[in-house]
């Protein structure tokens, strides 16, 4: 059977839960029983209420009451519990800080715990987010701050990026921009920030050692992986790749060329100096070449630029268009500029 919850503090009060709509479902006077993983609602008359403490989404109070926010997305609000509501307030958080840390770490091992403190925490933005007194917890893998009222706050030694002493306070930094201070810690001071150091490095030289032997994990899969690509000749002992290696003859390329690339190579470079052999010896005209030539209408050679044939001296007047006044050859049946039929 189960091990029962151990009770660990009762007091009298006034209950009322209320639905999603705001609707009261159950009220009434009763005891409120506080025990290691449950809260028990038991009323003077009516069905009992048990809560796991990981059915509480959220504690809150105000007014000297209390109010619970459930993941039923019920509200349980809890009054008029007198002198004792400071304390029942205070065990209450401290009942389901301890059941939701264990769930988290996972039952991680403690180093250290037991110490008294006072915090400052500011989260990301620079808002203050808490204050007041705690119980600041070293684990294997994170400092844990539990204060007497509200959540926890759990911070990984990886994020840290600063830890740093100021006047007997303790002041942690994380990559995020959150920092918190511990302070008041009286005689532990000194212990906590010793235990806090080793266990930091502890577990960077953890995170060192992963990490060289995922490095070295991974260069030997890769090695391994490039050696398929590679080969290495067994004349000159070069490792060469699979375009440097002569498959045929089983050396690589400087030791035994393959013969189709170097006969490709020899006709390419004998092109090419066949080409410069031929350009050599062309000859190039170097002379000037006139802009417009005037082609005679009698011998149909070029005439020149002047008013008679340079070859055979026949006059070369222009015939005017009658439409558009361009000037055209003598013998030219049609205008160049418009088409238009010379006379």
């Amino acid at each position: 059977m189960p091990q029962e919850s151990k009770q660990v503090m009762e007091c009298s009060l006034e209950y009322l839960l209320t639905d999603i709509a705001g609707q009261e479902t159950s009220s009434g006077e009763g005891l409120a029983r506080l025990e290691e993983e449950n809260l028990a609602i038991l009323p003077r008359f009516g069905e009992a209420l048990f809560l796991s403490y990981r059915d509480i989404l959220g504690i809150s109070e105000g007014d000297y009451k209390i109010r619970l926010t459930l993941n039923s997305k019920e509200d349980l609000l809890l009054s008029n519990l007198g002198y004792r509501y400071e304390e029942f307030f205070r065990v209450l958080n401290k009942l389901r800080n301890e059941i939701l840390l264990g769930d988290m770490l996972m039952r991680e091992n403690l180093r250290r715990s037991g110490v008294e403190a006072e915090f400052v925490y500011w989260d990301e933005s620079g808002k203050e987010r808490g204050r007041g007194k705690c119980e600041p917890r070293l684990y294997e893998t994170a400092i844990v701050v539990i204060p007497e009222k509200g959540d926890f706050t759990r911070i990984p030694y990886s994020d840290l990026l600063e830890i740093s002493e100021e006047d007997y306070n303790l002041v942690l930094a994380t990559e995020y921009g959150q920092k918190i201070v511990l302070s008041k810690m009286g005689d532990q001071f000194d212990p906590f920030a010793k235990a806090l150091s080793v266990l930091n490095n502890e577990l960077q030289l953890k995170v060192q050692s992963s990490l060289k032997e995922l490095l070295q994990e991974a260069f030997g899969r890769a090695q391994n992986e490039a050696k398929g690509h590679f080969h290495r000749c067994p004349k000159c002992t070069k490792w060469v790749c699979e375009n440097d290696w002569n498959e045929q003859e089983g050396l690589c390329v400087e030791d035994a060329p393959r013969v189709s690339v170097e006969v490709a190579a020899a006709k390419a470079k004998a092109t090419e100096e066949q080409i410069w052999e031929k350009a050599a010896a062309t000859q190039l005209f170097t002379g000037q070449i006139e802009s417009k030539q005037t082609i005679c209408p009698q011998c149909g050679k070029p005439a020149g630029e002047g008013k008679f044939c340079t070859n055979c001296g026949g006059p070369l007047a222009l015939i005017k268009c009658p439409k558009c006044g361009a000037q055209n050859p003598v013998g030219t049946n049609f205008c160049g500029e418009c088409g238009t039929k010379l006379l």
